[in-house]
């Protein structure tokens, strides 16, 4: 019996009646959480929630937003862009219907300038981001929003970059890095995400980059741990200062940690190290 069959069977004996509500929809979701082990077999059983809550409160109820979001992601996270851009506008659409604030918006905006960075379509995704930036009371709203924020500035930085306008580039880093200074503090993970961005796309000397990216990872181990996506990156971003110079760019990286950064943040950096690449003397010299 294919993975499909087996979870029909298990909806068709859980449903209730009638199969138009909430309780089916929610079944729906635990299926996908808990039971569907492919990728488009999670996106089929939360889009089967979807199309029972479409048809339970009707298709422009707000509360459908977070879940076109979900699914937009899941498109995303599955390299379907143009699935996940379809959902995304579905949400936008019924946010703005609803007259929603940034808060409410900035996530679907987040997703659809991903879609359009790995589609290559960076008017549109440029479009997405200056759009956000240009609404009013973001700093009002700047700590709910400074994670997805920092992610449009990145995107969008990198987006111009990739189109060749350097110097709009340049504007939006220093005006993320300038709002999360002042308004988050300079320990903020917003300053580190923009410490990392300036090191990845605009340091032109190994110093600059180095000293940039030690402040980026100091902020999230204090913030997350090593053991967290932003920590692991920039580590990996130190590492790389010495491909060209070495065959063996990590213990170099290990050995400038050792001597420039706090004492309790390299143990950690350490620790990890030994976690992540446990036996692998590819990486381990």
């Amino acid at each position: 019996m294919s993975e499909r069959q087996d979870n029909l069977e298990k909806f068709n004996r859980e449903k209730k009646e009638p199969e138009i509500s909430l309780e089916n929809a929610e079944l729906c979701d635990s299926i996908a959480d808990l039971w569907a082990t492919e990728d488009r077999e999670n996106i089929f059983w939360k889009k089967k929630g979807l199309e029972i809550r479409e048809k339970y409160y009707g298709k422009k109820n707000l509360k459908l937003a977070t879940y076109y979001d979900d699914i937009a992601n899941e498109h995303l996270e599955c390299t379907n862009y143009k699935s996940s851009l379809n959902m995304c506008k579905k949400a936008l659409k019924i946010k703005e219907q609803n007259n929603c604030n940034i808060e409410d918006v900035i996530k679907t905006y987040v997703i659809m300038m991903e879609d359009y960075s790995f589609l290559e379509d960076y008017e549109n995704g440029i479009k997405c981001g200056v759009r956000i930036l240009n609404t009013e009371n973001i700093i009002g709203v700047l700590q709910e929003i400074s994670e997805d924020l920092s992610k449009v500035i990145v995107l969008l930085s990198r987006m111009y970059i990739r189109c060749g306008s350097k110097k709009e580039a340049e504007y939006w880093l220093n005006y993320g890095l300038k709002l999360a200074i002042e308004t988050l503090g300079e320990d903020s993970v917003m300053a580190a995400d923009m410490f990392a961005l300036k090191a990845t796309s605009f340091s032109e000397s190994k110093e600059e980059k180095l000293e940039l990216l030690k402040k980026a990872l100091e902020i999230y181990i204090e913030s997350f741990g090593m053991q967290n996506t932003k920590s692991e990156k920039a580590f990996l971003w130190i590492w790389h200062c010495w491909d060209k110079e070495t065959k063996k760019p990590m213990s170099m990286a290990l050995e400038w940690l050792e001597k420039n950064i706090d004492t309790n943040y390299f143990d950690k950096i350490r620790e990890w190290r030994k976690n992540k690449f446990n036996d692998i003397n590819l990486y381990i010299n």
